[in-house]
């Protein structure tokens, strides 16, 4: 006996025992379930009884008849089939920390948060190829991993034999330091003699264009035009507005090696 369910009520007539139709629903050779009027899929070689007129055969699916309100259930069915055939998204960085931190929660691991997520650098020895995920290192030092497949998603702490990766830190080109040090020195680089005011525009590009080589180069960009009280400027480097610098060669030879100015000369500001 078959039986169909529905939100409000069912009409069930009784059959005799029949095979279940290949869609998986029950059915009694003349006789058939009805939900809410709308008529269900009938055994092969079916036809509706004339009293009931709304049973119609529109079309024939391998034998069945298929009647209007099957056909847009099949069609979603299809629609379904199909959209569950996508790929699942690439694993990301984050969907990785994801299955590391649902690893940890299975295992009463408290770990905290994952401090750096590497990709997969090649397959093992088995085809797997694995992220790891790696946490604050425990109390005695030893690193905290976990590693994530890179197909099926699964995690798993790391083997005993298993050797951490590591991220190849390559050095900063900005090495030098953000201030000089205080002191009483500027370094004069054109020449120890100010200039006359027409001069200032001049080195004020010639400041510009040596504070940027500079920046590139890891040294402090320092370089400016310093304005005497009666208006004569100077190319300088180290005057830090109140004072200078502390004496540092480097910044001459670094003028002599990379610039036109070879003829750079260190003034005391203390001596007047």
């Amino acid at each position: 006996m078959g039986w169909v369910w529905c939100a409000s009520s069912y009409i069930m007539e009784e059959p005799p025992p029949a095979p279940p139709s290949p869609f998986g629903i029950f059915w009694g050779q003349r006789h058939m379930a009805r939900c809410w009027g709308a008529s269900l899929l009938p055994p092969p070689n079916y036809m509706p009884p004339t009293e009931s007129p709304q049973l119609q055969v529109v079309a024939v699916v391998s034998g069945y008849a298929l009647l209007p309100s099957m056909r847009f259930l099949v069609f979603l069915v299809v629609v379904l089939m199909v959209g569950c055939q996508q790929p699942r998204p690439p694993l990301s960085p984050g969907l990785a920390a994801n299955c590391a931190d649902s690893l940890l929660l299975n295992e009463h691991l408290a770990w905290g948060e994952a401090s750096e997520i590497l990709p997969p650098d090649g397959a093992d020895p088995h085809g797997h190829r694995w992220w790891q995920v790696r946490y604050k290192s425990g109390p005695d030092g030893m690193p905290r991993l976990v590693l994530v497949e890179d197909q099926t998603r699964w995690a798993r702490l790391p083997p005993s034999d298993w050797i951490p990766r590591v991220t190849v830190k390559t050095p900063s080109t900005d090495v030098a330091p953000q201030r000089l040090l205080a002191g009483p020195w500027i370094l004069a680089v054109i020449t120890p003699d100010s200039e006359a005011p027409e001069a200032r525009a001049q080195r004020m590009v010639d400041a510009n264009e040596l504070n940027h080589l500079a920046a590139k180069t890891g040294v402090v960009p320092a370089f400016s035009v310093r304005e005497a009280r009666d208006g004569r400027v100077q190319l300088v480097y180290g005057w830090q507005g109140d004072g200078g610098m502390a004496r540092d060669e480097t910044v001459r030879d670094w003028l002599r090696l990379r610039t036109r100015w070879q003829a750079s000369t260190w003034i005391d500001l203390t001596v007047r």
